[in-house]
């Protein structure tokens, strides 16, 4: 051990929350279909049900 210490430090983001008026007409228009597709994803999602065959079940009796 050479007495040097190295320390990690975890990398950092700033996020900035900007209403969409800020951005140009073309950019506007892209994140209209971006939330839209977005939207669309989230509707379609269905509920997790976790699934337990029946030799976990009798493995766990």
């Amino acid at each position: 051990d050479d007495g040097e210490e190295i320390i990690v430090v975890p990398a950092t983001q700033n996020t900035r929350v900007v209403n969409d008026v800020e951005f140009d007409e073309e950019v506007q228009k892209e994140l209209k279909v971006v939330k839209q597709l977005w939207a669309n994803m989230v509707e379609q999602e269905k509920p997790f049900t976790p699934f337990v065959s029946r030799s976990q079940k009798k493995k766990d009796k």
